[in-house]
């Protein structure tokens, strides 16, 4: 190892070569709270934050670390790869001689088995946040509430991920005479547009109305379709995946929920499959390869059946 450097020192180098190579934010901040843990473990065992070793021992030795500190698989995994990447890049760059990550075989992937929000949880959530843009005050809570009312309809009806929600633009949000969808866009994918129900139409039109009016009366201009804000005004335009959970938690303490924006999305794979959806288009959606399966949703979607004409009979008299 060159003169031992400081992990601090490498890792920036490493985030700033993923950022020129087009990674998302959130998938750099990812990078980082893995080596965050890397980091934690030096500074554990040896009091600091240099790169003093990299031979396989030590991989080894910090793979016995993930063990007592990690319970789940995937989470050890995730750190390795992540190690694997940083230990490629030192490589490259002519700061270690080898990989010994590499030496390592890599550990089968363990995928989670679905837990979608039922049937019965969706309406709780839905009723309440149509009961809210219905009660709010005028002005920025009505607004808030509208907001939180279009995040539940994109990760239900669209089945979007939190990290496509916080940089999503509003022009991706897609209504016309006929019907309504949300196109999705990928730096390394063509664009795909999923289809709403059509009674969104009116919530999603309403939302555009006072999202431009509340950027006015806020001073404020940005272009994303969500935005943070304090009890008077809008802050910023988008809000972050964190922000999005924050969101979840606070609405979960108020109704006596479970759901988050995961199994509510799970529940969005298991309504697609109820609604006869085109397999190849479910995936198109998902964003996931041709050739990934969907065997662990359509194994579990008989028990998870949505009304859809509760949702809109639901909006309509609230």
């Amino acid at each position: 190892m060159q003169n031992d450097p400081s992990l601090t020192h490498l890792v920036a180098q490493f985030l700033d070569r993923l950022k020129e190579q087009g990674k998302t934010a959130n998938t750099v901040k990812n990078y980082k709270t893995d080596l965050d843990c890397y980091r934690g473990y030096l500074e554990t065992f040896q009091k600091n934050d240099q790169l003093k070793r990299t031979d396989l021992q030590h991989v080894l030795d910090y793979g016995k670390y993930l063990q007592v500190k990690y319970n789940s698989d995937n989470s050890r995994r995730r750190r390795v790869q992540t190690l694997r990447l940083f230990y490629d890049f030192l490589l490259i760059n002519g700061f270690i001689q080898e990989n010994p990550v590499r030496k390592i075989p890599a550990s089968p992937k363990f995928v989670d088995v679905p837990k979608p929000t039922d049937f019965g949880e969706t309406i709780t959530w839905w009723r309440y946040l149509c009961e809210e843009v219905k009660h709010s005050d005028d002005g920025l809570p009505t607004l808030i509430a509208q907001r939180n009312q279009v995040i539940f309809c994109l990760i239900f009806f669209g089945g979007l991920k939190v990290s496509q929600l916080s940089e999503l633009q509003l022009e991706d949000v897609i209504i016309d005479e006929e019907n309504c969808r949300v196109m999705v866009t990928h730096k390394k994918r063509d664009p795909y547009t999923v289809n709403l129900p059509n009674y969104l139409m009116e919530i999603l039109n309403k939302y555009v109305v006072n999202l431009n009016r509340g950027k006015i009366h806020s001073k404020i201009s940005f272009s994303q379709a969500l935005f943070n804000a304090n009890p008077h005004r809008i802050l910023s335009g988008g809000l972050s995946p964190r922000g999005i959970e924050i969101i979840f938690e606070d609405i979960r303490g108020k109704i006596d929920a479970n759901a988050t924006p995961k199994k509510l999305r799970e529940a969005a794979i298991c309504r697609w499959i109820n609604l006869n959806t085109p397999t190849q288009t479910i995936k198109e959606w998902m964003g996931v390869a041709p050739s990934y399966s969907l065997n662990r949703f359509t194994n579990i979607s008989d028990s998870f059946f949505y009304s859809e004409d509760a949702y809109e009979q639901t909006y309509i008299t609230q």
